[in-house]
């Protein structure tokens, strides 16, 4: 039985072609729910200060902006944020209230 060529100039077969499709699909470099995260704190404002990973396999990331500081903690496999704790910075001078700011942070007149 003859073989059924794809491009026939150069005499792909069908298996080559879709093993060709499959390794550069998975060689493509995906954007991990890591650097999502990462991405989207900077755009926000934050600084990475920290990166560990638990006992468990969970990465916990901190980060560090002019005015809060803030620990996340997820599961890589899925993505999941387990836990996301946000404090006030203790070298900041402000007598601006806490949740103002949470719910405000780019309103702000800084001279």
């Amino acid at each position: 039985m003859p073989r059924i060529t794809i491009c026939g100039a150069n005499g792909m077969t069908m298996k080559r072609l879709l093993l060709l499709l499959f390794l550069t699909a998975t060689a493509a470099p995906a954007q991990t729910a890591e650097d999502a995260l990462i991405a989207d704190m900077q755009t926000r404002g934050f600084a990475l200060v920290e990166r560990e990973i638990s006992l468990r396999g969970r990465v916990v990331l901190e980060f560090e902006s002019e005015h809060i500081e803030r620990e996340i903690i997820f599961d890589p496999p899925t993505g999941q944020i387990l836990r996301d704790f946000t404090e006030k910075r203790d070298d900041s001078d402000d007598n601006e209230s806490w949740w103002e700011y949470l719910l405000n942070p780019f309103d702000r007149d800084d001279d």
